[in-house]
């Protein structure tokens, strides 16, 4: 079975500009020191992940959502996945 995943609770996603920032709210805010900024892409990651889903679903939402393959989404989730989870702000949860 796959492992689905979250964002921690208590972030607010907000678009300046031509970016978007992440901001961190409630108890987050207490755990967590500042900004994480994000692309267009990264964006519409981080709402999806906001709601929980494994990688391969996630993939699947992305390239509909793009109209690309999978396999032409997958860096991007890659590189994201990998900057959220070393900022300890994804997490792995039960199905």
């Amino acid at each position: 079975m796959s492992k689905k995943w979250k964002l921690a609770e208590g972030f607010v996603l907000r678009k300046v500009d031509q970016d978007y920032v992440a901001v961190p709210s409630g108890e987050a805010a207490r755990t967590f020191s500042g900004l994480i900024a994000l692309n267009e892409t990264g964006a519409d990651i981080f709402r999806l992940l906001q709601i929980g889903m494994t990688r391969e679903e996630l993939l699947l939402k992305m390239s509909a959502l793009y109209g690309l393959a999978p396999q032409k989404m997958e860096a991007d989730v890659e590189e994201i996945f990998a900057q959220l989870r070393e900022l300890s702000v994804l997490r792995e949860v039960e199905e």
